[in-house]
Formats: structure tokens, sequence, C-alpha cells
């Protein structure tokens, strides 16, 4: 339900911290095919306010110094099933490569 809705939002034109935070995180899964935390913190900071850094840093150094977050992005094993699940949800024929 989410996701339609954040598409529709999208759809017309409408633009906000939750639409930016939607956008940057799907770029990400079809970047990686995994949520990468850093990238998607400094990608968002950077579209929106850069002290969302500022007031989450002890929060995620901390997540680092415990293995909680990891520096480098996993890998998936099926990057072509991933890659047919996004232009099967697209609807609108576009194919986006992981």
């Amino acid at each position: 339900m989410m996701f339609l809705l954040k598409q529709l939002a999208i759809a017309r034109g409408i633009s906000n911290d939750s639409v930016v935070f939607y956008q940057t995180f799907m770029k990400i899964i079809r970047k990686y095919g995994i949520l990468h935390e850093p990238e998607l913190l400094l990608q968002y900071a950077r579209q929106t306010r850069w002290q969302v850094l500022i007031q989450q840093w002890r929060t995620g150094a901390a997540m680092v110094f415990r293995g909680k977050v990891g520096l480098r992005p996993r890998k998936i094993r099926d990057r072509a099933f991933l890659n047919q699940c996004f232009f099967v949800s697209s609807g609108r024929g576009e194919k986006n490569e992981v």
C-alpha cells in the first residue's frame, strides 16, 4: 500500500522528505540489490538537510563499531531475478539494471 502511495505522490509531483527518502532508498536498492545504510544516509542528507548527519553521528558510529552497519555493501546472489522484479513492478516497460 505504501509503495503505491509513494508512486502516486511522485507521479503527481509531490515532493517532501518522505518522497526523497523513498527515492533515495530505491536508488540504492537498484544499485546494490541490498540496502547500504551509510550511502543512504549520505545521499538523503545531501538532498535534504546536512543536520541529519550531525544529529545521528553518535548512533551511526556506535553501530559501525559494533558491526551492525557495514562500510561496504554486501553482494546479492541473483541479480537477474532482482532486475526482473524491478522490470515487472515498474509497469512502464523500463528495465532497471542492478
